[in-house]
């Protein structure tokens, strides 16, 4: 059936529901009115049978023709109102008429001239009159007790009437409903997942829509455009395949006579070469042609037997910063234009007494020069060289920059070179921490600090063994209503001596230890048992959010130890991912990870959105379920427009694509209602909460359900 049919159809079954509603209103409110009108005219002949009563009595105490006219007029009436078929049923009605009669002829009986009537007379007159205002006055009551119930049962079949009519709505508006999206919405719906998930490799099939309306035709056209489309497209790749396949052979064809031309010429010269390079590449980097790891050794020796002389040296770690976005960029050999431009600039700065410049890794250098300045020169002489090393490189017309890290260590009276080498490379990498593009000098704190971060990662080689690592949680509320909604579960490194520590101490230990995956591991052993005592306790259990390391979370192993988890919750689990996982060039791997993980019912956070390099699309093209906004962009909203604009702008598009928002570091009700306000989903901060042991936040979350209830 067509679907301008089924339409019709539906259109048609309303009207008649509508007509039946009304018409039963209508009707039952008609019978309510008459029966109210019948009780109302059988009040109003009760009250004349009474006023009959009250003249009949005057009429004994002092008769007159007043009495008698007065006595023909309420007859009149009640006659009048008893022709009337609505006010009385026929039976009543008929009985009622007879007695006013029969009174009306006792009445006229009734002699009003006292002198000419006995009073014995007038008694028997009286009584008769009596009696049959008795009789008339108990069908009267009968009369309005009959109408009282009619008027009850009106009441009732208009009471029974309204709730008909309601039940025919509450059924039929859902069931034509029903029909309708049956009818059309259901077979839309269809058709767009099926458009939407054809494919060349797995196209729509048009035996697949074999209906009979509208929209098995369109399902059909589609998929024979589809076929002519793919028929089309084969054509062209096996003309494209076969031009190629020609293409190759002719070039095959020339590199073959020039190999030929060059083989003979090129064998002699290779083995000149060789000897050369040989000799050369023992001790030199061929790029760069400044010495190697091995030739600092030996200059390290050599200075060791020569120990007058080390207190002038001055030795530099250098490290070249984003070298390897210029590799990726524009290739390798734009890189080695950038290495060699370096080499050059150190060979320039290496040219006194027994200077001398290295290479001694990928983009890291060492110079060793005699210095006989003090530490604030030498720091000015390290600043002119980075300004140096600064400059551009020009590479086929394009000027590729690059930064430097400086690390400077004076040679100290009897120190071996490469030990002030290392001296020089905690330098470097505190220039590195501070941001990079500086020279740094080393100094006795950097010392203590690389002492002070040892023993820390020593401490935490055994952290998870004793069992040292605890959690906190933190409560996330609705920004309505602050109802709550999750936590977010925080890792804690119990220090047998310096305390309780953060997560910013020791994550970076971790990873430098490789035991991320131990450490990610057990905290969401800690979290799910900490959900379970939440909900023994609260009845129920809010959403638990964990944070994942990038390199966990692209493990091999990470989805088969979670489907062997039997505490795995099937719902109301999210990992967290720091922004960074989710750069421009994610692998095919890490989004058949993600999309699994949605599978098994976790969801994913992107955790501090707003302060990394990712793009937007970036980070929207892997679906997270929620984006958490990080704190700089809360701080002041309140009180600040541009702010709540950057907030709004961050809220609107993430709910665009249907992602909700959660914004962290909340620390006043202003903050929380201007998040609010833009439309962020879910709060979380110290105006709520600080981070709580699950004790802790169990006694908050029972006092705060008091306060609601």
């Amino acid at each position: 059936m067509r679907l301008v049919d089924k339409s019709s159809i539906v259109a048609v079954l309303c009207g008649c529901l509508l007509t039946s509603v009304i018409g039963l209103l209508l009707w039952s409110d008609l019978k309510q009115a008459s029966a109210y009108k019948a009780y109302d005219r059988a009040n109003v002949i009760k009250s004349h049978v009474t006023a009959f009563g009250a003249l009949a009595m005057e009429a004994m105490q002092r008769p007159s023709d007043r009495i008698q006219q007065q006595w023909l007029h309420e007859t009149q009436r009640v006659r009048d109102m008893l022709a009337d078929r609505e006010a009385v049923s026929g039976g009543d009605a008929q009985q009622l008429a007879l007695i006013t009669t029969e009174l009306s002829k006792a009445f006229s009986k009734i002699t009003f001239d006292g002198g000419s009537t006995s009073p014995q007379l007038r008694r028997i007159q009286i009584g008769r009159l009596v009696a049959k205002l008795q009789q008339m006055t108990e069908l009267a009551d009968r009369l309005v007790e009959n109408s009282a119930a009619s008027r009850s049962q009106a009441a009732r079949v208009f009471q029974t009437s309204v709730w008909t009519t309601i039940g025919l709505l509450i059924l039929g508006v859902p069931l034509l409903w029903l029909g309708f999206r049956k009818a059309a919405l259901r077979p839309l719906k269809d058709l767009t997942h099926d458009v939407a998930g054809a494919t060349l490799q797995q196209p729509l099939s048009a035996e697949a829509w074999q209906r009979a309306d509208e929209f098995g035709q369109l399902g059909r056209e589609f998929a024979e455009m589809q076929n002519r489309l793919i028929t089309a497209f084969d054509e062209v790749a096996d003309k494209a395949a076969r031009l190629e396949q020609s293409n190759r052979k002719a070039q095959e064809a020339a590199d073959h006579a020039r190999k030929a031309e060059r083989r003979t010429r090129d064998a002699l010269d290779a083995v000149r070469e060789a000897q050369e390079e040989t000799a050369l590449a023992a001790r030199h980097d061929t790029l760069t042609g400044l010495g190697n790891r091995t030739l600092l050794e030996e200059l390290s020796q050599k200075m060791a037997g020569h120990q007058p002389d080390s207190s002038g040296t001055l030795v530099l770690a250098i490290d070249l910063d984003r070298f390897k976005d210029v590799n990726d960029t524009y290739g390798h050999a734009a890189g080695d234009a950038v290495l060699t431009a370096c080499g050059q600039r150190l060979i320039s700065r290496a040219v006194s007494g027994q200077s001398s410049a290295f290479r001694i890794g990928g983009d890291e250098f060492v110079l060793v020069l005699d210095f006989d300045g003090s530490e604030t020169h030498a720091q000015w002489y390290c600043d002119q060289l980075l300004d140096e090393l600064l400059c551009p490189t020009e590479y086929k017309g394009v000027e590729l920059s690059v930064g430097a890290s400086i690390g400077l260590a004076l040679l100290s009276p009897g120190e071996q070179l490469l030990n002030a080498l290392k001296r020089a490379d905690l330098a470097l990498y505190e220039a590195k921490h501070r941001g990079r593009n500086q020279a740094v000098a080393f100094s006795a704190t950097l010392g203590a600090a690389h002492d002070a971060k040892l023993k820390l990662i020593n401490d935490f080689k055994t952290a998870l063994e004793r069992d040292e690592i605890s959690i906190e949680v933190q409560p996330q509320v609705c920004a309505k209503t602050y109802a709550l909604q999750g936590v977010e579960v925080l890792a804690r490194w119990d220090h047998p001596k310096r305390g309780r520590q953060s997560p910013a101490v020791f994550v970076e230990i971790a990873e430098e230890l490789k035991l991320q995956a131990d450490l990610d591991r057990r905290v969401l052993d800690l979290a799910l048992e900490a959900r379970k005592t939440i909900e023994a306790e609260l009845g129920h259990a809010p959403q638990v959010s964990v944070n994942v390391s990038a390199n966990r979370l692209t493990s091999p192993t990470l989805l088969e130890e979670l489907r062997r988890r039997p505490d795995l919750p099937q719902s109301g689990l999210a990992f967290e991912v720091l922004e960074t996982a989710f750069l421009d060039d994610v692998s095919g791997e890490l989004e058949l990870t993600i999309t699994a993980l949605k599978d098994m019912g976790i969801k994913i956070e992107v955790d501090d959105f707003g302060t990394g390099h990712a793009s937007f699309a970036s980070v929207l093209a892997l679906k997270p379920d929620r984006l958490k906004i990080d704190r700089m962009f809360v701080t002041g909203v309140d009180k600040d427009d541009q702010r709540k604009d950057l907030l709004r702008g961050i809220v609107d598009m993430a709910n665009r694509v249907s992602v909700s928002t959660i914004v962290e570091g909340v620390e006043t009700l202003g903050e929380a209602d201007a998040a609010a306000e833009v439309g962020a989903d879910t709060l979380q901060g110290f105006a709520f909460s600080r981070p709580l042991s699950v004790k802790d936040f169990i006694a908050w979350a029972k006092k705060k359900e008091r306060r609601v209830a």
